[in-house]
């Protein structure tokens, strides 16, 4: 029983939550979350509604892969 109270507690606080606050690089941003279309992504957010117009989207799949390149033989003079 005191589970089920504690779900129900969290799920009423969370309806209850309408704005989202994070950071970038030291400034705040506080976000009202029902003017906000559900499916923006930070990136979009960050682009157009920030000065941090440089936002880059990596791939999304893990770590970072260097480009291999073959090697090159020095030119002769």
């Amino acid at each position: 029983m005191g589970e089920k109270k504690v779900i129900e507690e969290k799920e009423e606080a969370m309806k209850s939550k309408t704005s989202l606050v994070f950071a970038v690089n030291g400034e705040r941003f506080e976000l009202d979350l029902s003017s906000i279309d559900p499916s923006t992504t930070l990136v979009d957010f960050l682009r157009n509604k920030t000065l941090f117009k440089s936002v880059k989207l990596g791939c999304g799949e893990g770590t970072p892969q260097q480009e291999k390149k073959e090697p090159t033989k020095p030119k002769e003079i």
